[in-house]
């Protein structure tokens, strides 16, 4: 490996640099190994470097170790001393003497670690040894992280196999219970199951449970989730929360917050098997369905879309953490889909999307929707979201493991991968220059422009090509003016290039066109339709839209004294289905970070329009505001 080559690992790779270079600078472990290594493991697991240091421009500058056998030895010694730490994830192949520039380094590749090996964590004690990942290095966990963890690491008792020993049938809902046994007998009439009453029934399904040794008989918190009464959910869990929301187009700035919503309001069975009765229909409407014939003759009045979304939604239903405040959010917006559902993922988004291997959180939950047909076979209800959006050409659905939210979101965009529009708009910013990229380089501008910005990771989800490949790929964009770069640090994103002529210095007039550019490819150009033979009417609708809001942008950032109103349409805009950081919203608005704080953000906070990236810590310097999800509200104020 050269050094160029050693200096674009940061652009793609969760990687972290330390000198270890030791008091002598003969090289040694550094004590802050151990925090990296941890919240690696226990989050996406990446790369530690030991002999280089990273500058203030965020690159590596590599200053190599002394003497590496020395330093290899003391580094098995402590991986294997469990007082240092709880569990050895190296091997010989993920801890490897790298030459960089006739220097010698350390490279450590730290994979996530297994359900069952988390947490882990130092010093030998968990609640104050076990940290994790977040946006912007390594962070202790709290005791109730912890104690997540721990729970999700007991695979032989699954929190949902919990009898509820004070529970009887008469806290299961009566009516969802026979929904359930008539849904269960029209796929499968002839099933001994359905010969017993509703008692044995659930016994049969592990909906119900007897303990050999203490004798404790009664409901497992599977069937109450599944089946109860919503009183009854609530008295075991106090949080538990279930909401659906079809949200309006538009720029976000009017008065109608939601066209549809289902919550918990008494009206319909509030329970998970009455959620998904509900939901589910509403999540298909309106999708076009072919007409086609089995070789039955029967009509199938369903598509692979179809199927996706209700592997998508019983995902997100049997995967949760109902034991925690945030609940289950499922948004329909006019381009697409959001699933939210509290709870970090349970294995490595890459094995998720490879198929073959399930581990649930609610297996019990999980086995009970497989049985009257509801869900795929193991490990392969991902797989089939990806395929269905694949065929449709539609943007790859995104993954999102929140570990500082402590919840998992899927993104189920309906816009195609090149929209007309899109290419329309580079084409005439970038003229030939655009059009004879390689299609991969076209790809990760496309998806900057449409998406408001672009990552390693995402592009590595769209495209068939090695991280390593696309790092390069995008520090080539970077040189060659199409992309900009932002965040010199972990995380690096990047947005579409500010155009050459409205870059240099000049008029007020030109310095308000770069802070409109920017907030555009900030707030994201796209707003596709979601049907594919009505693409090129969208992309017109698209077009017209960016137009509308292109403009409400200009007259804030041409006007220091714009009304209110306008002001907090415009931080709408900009924060649109993504964090934004004060001072890039400031230099997006042409305002200064304090206006904005103290007159708008605050307020607009506290009014439920804006989201914090950190809600429990109001203070944090990272803090970053997004456009909430219509009537959603958190009460802490923004610093």
């Amino acid at each position: 490996m050269d050094g160029a080559a050693f200096g674009a690992l940061h652009e793609g790779w969760d990687v972290e640099v330390k000198k270890a270079g030791g008091r002598d600078g003969r090289g040694a472990i550094p004590a802050s190994l151990w925090e990296t290594y941890s919240a690696m493991a226990n989050s996406q697991g990446g790369v530690i470097v030991l002999g280089a240091e990273e500058c203030s421009d965020g690159t590596f500058q590599v200053l190599g170790i002394g003497e590496p056998e020395r330093v290899e030895r003391d580094l098995w010694n402590c991986l294997y001393d469990r007082d240092k730490v709880s569990a050895n994830l190296l091997d010989r192949e993920r801890a490897r003497r790298e030459g960089v520039d006739g220097k010698t380094l350390l490279i450590l590749q730290i994979p996530r670690a297994k359900r069952r090996q988390r947490p882990v964590f130092i010093n030998n004690n968990p609640l104050t040894g076990t940290y994790v990942r977040g946006y912007d290095g390594d962070r202790r966990c709290s005791p109730e992280e912890v104690r997540r963890m721990l729970a999700d690491a007991d695979e032989d008792h699954p929190r949902d196999s919990r009898i509820l020993a004070k529970y009887t049938l008469a806290d299961l809902e009566p009516v969802s219970l026979s929904s359930y046994r008539q849904l269960f007998h029209s796929r499968s009439p002839g099933h001994p199951f359905l010969l017993e009453e509703d008692q044995g029934f659930l016994q049969k399904l592990g909906a119900w449970k007897r303990d050999r040794e203490t004798a404790e008989e009664g409901p497992t918190l599977a069937a109450l989730l599944m089946l109860g009464r919503e009183e009854a959910i609530r008295e075991e869990l106090p949080q538990f929360h279930l909401d659906y929301r079809e949200l309006p187009g538009g720029d976000g700035g009017g008065s109608i917050r939601w066209l549809d919503r289902v919550t918990l309001d008494g009206t319909w069975a509030g329970n998970v098997f009455g959620f998904y009765q509900q939901v589910m229909p509403k999540l298909v409407a309106g999708l076009k369905v072919p007409f086609h014939l089995e070789p039955d003759l029967l009509r199938r009045d369903e598509t692979h879309v179809h199927e996706a979304l209700r592997e998508a939604l019983v995902n997100s239903l049997v995967h949760a953490d109902y034991a925690t405040p945030r609940g289950i959010r499922i948004f329909r917006k006019p381009d697409g889909y959001e699933l939210i559902n509290p709870g970090t993922l349970l294995l490595p988004i890459e094995q998720i999307r490879a198929g073959g291997t399930s581990e649930s959180r609610n297996p019990t939950l999980q086995h009970m929707f497989r049985m009257v047909g509801i869900g795929e076979k193991a490990g392969s209800g991902f797989p089939a979201i990806l395929q269905a959006w694949g065929e449709q050409h539609w943007r790859a659905p995104l993954l999102e493991d929140d570990v500082e939210q402590y919840e998992t979101r899927l993104h189920l965009t309906m816009a195609s991968l090149f929209p007309e529009a899109t290419i329309q708009d580079l084409g005439q910013r970038f003229g030939d220059r655009f059009r004879h990229l390689e299609e991969s380089a076209r790809l990760a501008l496309a998806t900057a422009w449409t998406e408001g910005r672009v990552t390693n990771g995402r592009l590595k989800e769209l495209s068939s090509r090695h991280s390593r490949d696309l790092t390069f790929l995008l520090a080539d964009l970077v040189e060659k003016g199409f992309l900009d770069p932002h965040d010199e640090r972990r995380a690096r994103w990047y947005t579409v290039a500010l155009e050459r002529s409205v870059q240099s210095a000049g008029s007020s007039e030109q310095s308000a066109g770069n802070s409109v550019q920017s907030a555009g490819v900030l707030e994201g150009r796209s707003e596709q339709s979601a049907g594919g033979s009505e693409q090129s009417a969208g992309g017109s609708e698209q077009s017209r839209g960016a137009r509308k809001r292109g403009g409400l942008l200009a007259r804030i950032v041409e006007r220091p004294w714009a009304r209110r109103k306008d002001v907090k349409a415009a931080v709408l805009l900009v924060c649109r289905d993504r964090y934004v950081a004060l001072n890039d919203l400031a230099a997006a608005l042409a305002r200064s970070a304090d206006t904005l704080r103290t007159h708008y953000l605050i307020e607009m906070v506290e009014a439920g329009d804006l989201d914090l990236r950190y809600p429990k810590r109001p203070n944090d310097p990272r803090q970053a505001y997004r456009a909430a999800a219509r009537g959603r509200r958190q009460r802490k104020p923004p610093p």
